[in-house]
């Protein structure tokens, strides 16, 4: 009786295990290998208020197994972890596995390959999605930078590195200055005192009295 064709839809766990065909010692030889485990999502699960979230179990971890000729063209194709892709095949005998979380014994169903391919539906849905974060995330940083026009006046942000202040008062020829609000402006403090005026020295000096050493 024949079997139904199995479709495994999903995306890569990790990049695909490949052992080239060999002649063993004993001169028989052992065909091309590959196998590629795909994390297949599970249906959401509706939760009571009607929205709906994750499956709790995880995705469906499936292994997929070519041999021969198929092995090495799929090899040859370069396939990623990440990677979107479409598997068709036969059921196979389930793999048994301890799981190192908590240590019991499980099986993972696995499909005995006839073509794996890239999904290109998925794939050109996972670019347009990271095309939009990318473009969400310049409008969110051109909104924050929008009223930024002058680096000097304008307010600081300290998460940059820019100043903050530290509470120490400072003056500049002078005056009282902030270095938050720019340089002092004239007037705004009394002037220094003018040496020609008759007084600017108040005690005599080692040159006004001629005793320069």
């Amino acid at each position: 009786m024949p079997q139904s064709m199995q479709v495994v839809r999903g995306l890569l766990a990790a990049n695909p295990d490949y052992w080239p065909a060999k002649t063993n010692a004993d001169g028989t030889t052992s065909s091309a290998y590959l196998r590629a485990t795909v994390y297949e999502d599970r249906p959401r699960v509706r939760q009571k208020d009607g929205s709906y979230t994750d499956n709790p179990l995880g995705p469906v971890r499936t292994t997929v197994k070519f041999w021969g000729q198929a092995a090495e063209l799929l090899h040859g194709m370069d396939f990623r972890q990440g990677d979107a892709v479409v598997a068709t095949g036969r059921m196979g005998d389930p793999d048994a596995f301890i799981s190192q979380k908590d240590g019991k014994a499980y099986a993972r169903p696995v499909v005995i390959g006839d073509s794996m391919q890239i999904d290109s539906i998925v794939s050109q849905r996972i670019q347009l999605a990271r095309e939009r974060k990318r473009q969400d995330k310049e409008q969110a940083g051109a909104v924050a930078d929008a009223g930024r026009t002058d680096p000097w006046t304008d307010q600081v942000d300290a998460s940059r590195g820019e100043y903050v202040g530290d509470g120490v008062p400072r003056t500049f020829n002078g005056e009282p200055f902030e270095p938050l609000s720019g340089y002092p402006t004239p007037g705004a403090a009394p002037a220094p005192a003018d040496p020609a005026a008759p007084d600017f020295l108040s005690t005599p000096s080692d040159f006004t009295t001629g005793n320069a050493r």
